[in-house]
């Protein structure tokens, strides 16, 4: 909220907050179903949450840095 809003880092956060808003919705769609209906229509989503399908995250995979965090895991 401190940059302007044309600025790369407040529309990168942004992006990045709409994507985890989206999909953290999909996940509590089945225990808070009412609440996850409101946030996805204010979301400007028309159709049901429960007609969407989960996104495909692969796109966002990252080997080096899963293999980097499988490393400190062990």
């Amino acid at each position: 909220y401190c940059d302007s809003k044309e600025s790369k880092t407040r529309r990168s956060s942004e992006y990045a907050l709409s994507l985890i808003l989206e999909n953290l919705s999909k996940l509590f769609a089945p225990i808070l179903s009412f609440t996850a209906e409101e946030v996805w229509k204010e979301f400007g989503h028309k159709d049901s949450i429960f007609v969407s399908d989960f996104s495909d995250l692969q796109e966002w995979s990252d080997q080096k840095l899963a293999s980097e965090f499988q490393n400190l895991l062990q």
